[in-house]
């Protein structure tokens, strides 16, 4: 029993602890760049929580209806509710994202920000919505399909190594200018092919083997 636990919970583990590393160096970066850039990243994150908000809800209902569904060995129940939660989760990340960006001028004025913030804050939180929408579902609700399913391992590997401490050491080691013609060209690769990635994977058989060979 503590080896099944410790093959789901140590990848994904050091999977999240990647994803921290990679904030690390993104703070770092930003404490460069003076208060206001630290002033609209502070404000950025609260109202991207809201974006957010109802998929992360829904996130750990993914997690509990389809361990259900791969314990009871119902792999298509699994990919059938996936689905029909990942629509629900796109909807709703819409909906959300939409009205946070119609009532960004009024939150603005909440936190009396210097023009420079403001002009920072209003950037990265369109581009954070109009990310969202795209590919948040499939970036963090999806996954939890397969992690319910012990396919812990190619999240770890592929997303965590591939790209938080990647992008963040483009940011930090190269010149704004190179830093951000690397990060627009990578950028096109997440909404591009990302999503293919993903769903691949999730059409295949092999998470639902890896399954099988936990529960036995």
């Amino acid at each position: 029993m503590l080896k099944k636990i410790a093959y789901i919970g140590i990848p994904n583990g050091l999977e999240n602890g990647m994803f921290q590393l990679g904030k690390i160096m993104v703070l770092s970066m930003i404490t460069g760049f003076g208060t206001a850039a630290i002033a609209a990243n502070a404000v950025s994150n609260i109202i991207a929580t809201f974006q957010v908000l109802p998929g992360m809800s829904v996130g750990m209902a993914v997690i509990t209806v389809c361990s259900r569904c791969v314990g009871a060995g119902d792999y298509e129940a699994a990919r059938y509710y996936t689905r029909k939660i990942l629509k629900l989760v796109h909807i709703l990340i819409i909906v959300f994202s939409v009205t946070t960006l119609v009532a960004l001028p009024g939150i603005m004025h909440l936190y009396n920000l210097s023009d420079d913030a403001m002009t920072f804050t209003k950037q990265i939180i369109w581009y954070h919505g109009i990310c969202c929408m795209l590919i948040w579902p499939e970036a963090f609700t999806l996954p939890n399909t397969l992690r319910a399913a012990s396919d812990v391992k190619f999240f770890f590997r592929f997303f965590r190594f591939s790209f938080s401490p990647l992008f963040s050491t483009c940011f930090v080691e190269f010149p704004p200018n190179v830093s951000q013609e690397i990060f627009s060209r990578f950028c096109k690769m997440p909404i591009v092919s990302c999503k293919k990635i993903l769903y691949d994977r999730f059409k295949h058989s092999s998470w639902t083997n890896r399954g099988e060979c936990t529960l036995g």
